[in-house]
């Protein structure tokens, strides 16, 4: 997609046009895509006063201006830093009622784990490589796709890529082109062939119509499902809903948070803050939360598919912000840990921010079951990304994460089951997968090369028994830590 959204009759209404592509092409969590927008946003506003506004994110609400012109430019960005909120909300929530139409497996999918086999027989697939055809031309062209493929496989025979550009045509319902190349010049028609044999067998029905061209048609519709992290968005504003503080405690410098970003605190509303935040506070992490309203702090922590409340401070007056271990004798619970349901989040920190008060009894269900605790890393720019610390993802968002990790050398996948049971898989040398249990309390790990499609039984076990299948198995090692 390109960075140039201001051109047209109606600019705002391509703007969001290119909103809803990024809503549309499923890869992007709420805050990302808001962001991107906001990019948007102050560069179409520059260009159009031909003043320089402030660089504040819009969504601080700290825009100022000098005189006349300066409050007209402030009241301008804050009008449209809304309603590109308010529309960024509204394009999830109509891709969220829309995908509940579509069948239990989408063709995104049926493409996700073609991909993996592709790169099983030599042939890596990347997803939305470039911007377009001409983006690619100005990188250095096929050079550069191939500089990618050797990154992932030093052996790779030929390579397979498809463009933003070419995800925007298929969501408008022309299929998906996607391109190829062999590495020898002589062997195009058989890599063609390869392609076409992976696509079909993973039911795409997939055609070479020009063979002057090296491009293929997949006759797909992109439907990409949205779970999880990347279905949550704020829902509507409210008028005077409590705002608070948010500030992480202990955060990793190399560790990016989404939502949090780059920023130490932000200020949002208890809405924003319980529904696409705190569910997915990664593990370890702590957070410091401060009312508005009556200035008093809650420490909170996630604990798998609940909120642990780790200490409450009350002040009167302003509030300076205090760390977690000067919480002793301050309101922290003694007899026993309050946590807090994900589903009440809202309810129970709006009344907090409003009169300081807290449940006196916390959540006692029994740990949810199909939930994973997942850490993942596949190393990999155009791949899935990385979390070193973990997030909850319920089962299908473990397996669509698991076929889009990168198949290079140490990329891996980590699931904790509710009562802390571990399976995990690395991709080793020659494509192959390594899956194991670890016990760190003798210091070994039980494991044993395998199949995705075997790691993907193990995952399902752990989610739904909290048990591994891999411990009791005749032909799995015992490898010691020592």
């Amino acid at each position: 997609m390109s960075d140039d959204w201001s051109s047209g009759e109606s600019p705002f209404d391509d703007f969001r046009e290119r909103v809803a592509v990024m809503v549309a092409v499923g890869r992007l969590g709420f805050s990302e895509v808001l962001e991107r927008a906001y990019d948007r946003l102050l560069d179409h506003l520059r260009s159009h006063t031909g003043r320089s506004l402030l660089d504040e994110a819009p969504a601080d609400g700290a825009v100022s201006g000098k005189g006349e012109a300066g409050r007209g430019e402030a009241e301008e960005l804050r009008a449209r830093a809304t309603e590109v909120y308010d529309f960024v909300d509204q394009s999830f929530a109509r891709h969220l009622r829309t995908q509940r139409r579509w069948p239990a497996r989408t063709d995104v999918e049926r493409l996700e784990r073609a991909g993996q086999a592709l790169a099983g027989i030599g042939t890596p697939l990347f997803e939305a490589f470039d911007c377009c055809d001409g983006c690619l031309e100005h990188h250095g062209g096929e050079e550069f796709v191939w500089r990618y493929a050797d990154r992932r496989d030093a052996r790779a025979r030929s390579v397979v890529y498809f463009f933003e550009s070419d995800i925007e045509l298929a969501l408008l319902g022309g299929g998906l082109w996607v391109s190829f190349a062999a590495r020898e010049q002589n062997r195009t028609q058989a890599a063609a062939t390869e392609i076409l044999e992976v696509l079909h067998a993973h039911g795409l029905d997939a055609v070479w119509p020009d063979e002057s061209v090296r491009r293929i048609r997949v006759d797909m519709e992109w439907h990409c499902r949205r779970r999880g992290r990347l279905a949550a968005h704020p829902g509507p504003r409210a008028e005077r809903e409590p705002g608070i503080r948010v500030r992480l405690t202990n955060a990793l410098e190399d560790q990016y948070v989404p939502w949090w970003g780059e920023h130490s605190f932000l200020d949002p509303s208890v809405r924003e803050f319980s529904r696409i935040a705190l569910p997915w506070l990664p593990t370890g992490y702590q957070v410091e939360v401060t009312s508005h309203i009556t200035g008093d702090a809650l420490y909170l922590e996630r604990d798998f598919d609940r909120i642990r409340v780790l200490g409450t401070v009350a002040l009167l007056g302003p509030i300076l912000t205090m760390e977690p271990e000067r919480l002793e004798g301050l309101g922290r619970k003694e007899e026993e840990d309050l946590l807090l349901p994900l589903g009440h989040l809202e309810e129970i920190l709006g009344r907090w921010a409003v009169d300081g008060s807290l449940p006196f009894k916390g959540d006692t269900r029994p740990v949810e079951r199909g939930l994973l605790d997942v850490c993942y890393d596949d190393g990999f720019h155009l791949g899935a990304g990385s979390s070193a610390l973990g997030v909850p993802m319920d089962l299908a968002e473990c397996r669509s994460l698991m076929y889009r990790v990168a198949p290079v050398e140490g990329a891996f996948v980590v699931a904790h089951a509710f009562n802390g049971v571990c399976v995990q898989m690395v991709w080793q040398e020659n494509r192959t997968v390594w899956m194991e249990t670890p016990d760190p309390a003798r210091r070994v790990s039980h494991g044993r090369l395998g199949t995705l499609a075997e790691v993907e039984e193990l995952f399902c076990q752990l989610a739904e028994e909290g048990t591994s299948g891999l411990l009791g198995r005749p032909d799995v090692r015992v490898v010691s830590w020592d």
